[in-house]
């Protein structure tokens, strides 16, 4: 990970919050930067550890709510810190609490959809997964980490672990879910496949790779409720 840019004093980034998954021992939090433009920016605030990763305490921000997504937040940041693919990447002040600033509905993230028409590079499958990683080899092809993509449903399975599936663009996938809240509500539920409606999906890509190679993650999940 590079070390950002020296500055004395930081700076405020509000962000609404589009993934608060779960990273070794703390979260990976990642948004769109809240300033009304078309075409926002993705910020994912890092720590100066290895892999990056927040602890919950350090997080935590001033009402001492857990962070959900859709959360709009100020985080104090110290410059960017670009990691290889992971372009998004900024490093927190220390010692800086986060604040609570509201909440946005779903329809108001929209124009941080991607315009992709596939996530990143298709054609490399786990044995468990769809579609779910790219080769180490082929990472240098690949300019940023964070999708967000609206899709007309979405599976998830619950055998070995929870996984999305769902078709985008041309191409299905299926890929492991980070996403918490998910995790919980389905942790106890028998082995199957259990449908959602339309939903907007937080994609991500690991920063290390596993074996040769990096993978895509499900890192949130908002579902669209009919209207």
């Amino acid at each position: 990970m590079n070390n950002p840019t020296q500055q004395n004093f930081g700076e405020t980034k509000q962000i609404i919050c589009l993934a608060n998954s779960r990273k070794n021992n703390g979260r990976c939090i990642a948004g769109i930067e809240n300033i009304g433009t078309t075409k926002q920016k993705w910020i994912r605030p890092v720590s100066a550890s290895p892999t990056g990763e927040i602890s919950e305490s350090v997080c935590a921000y001033s009402l001492a709510n857990p962070i959900r997504v859709l959360d709009v937040l100020d985080v104090r940041l110290l410059g960017p810190s670009p990691s290889r693919h992971q372009s998004e990447n900024w490093i927190i002040a220390q010692g800086r609490p986060w604040l609570y600033r509201g909440r946005v509905d779903s329809l108001d993230v929209l124009s941080g959809m991607t315009t992709s028409l596939n996530l990143w590079a298709d054609g490399e499958s786990s044995g468990k997964g769809l579609n779910d990683r790219i080769s180490e080899g082929a990472i240098d092809q690949v300019s940023d980490s964070l999708m967000l993509v609206k899709v007309d449903g979405v599976e998830l399975k619950t055998e070995n672990g929870l996984r999305a599936l769902f078709h985008y663009g041309k191409s299905d996938y299926a890929l492991k879910v980070t996403d918490p809240a998910y995790e919980r509500s389905f942790q106890c539920k028998p082995p199957g496949l259990y449908p959602l409606g339309p939903a907007l999906l937080t994609v991500s890509l690991t920063e290390e790779p596993f074996k040769g190679y990096f993978y895509k993650l499900v890192a949130a999940i908002i579902e669209l409720k009919s209207r």
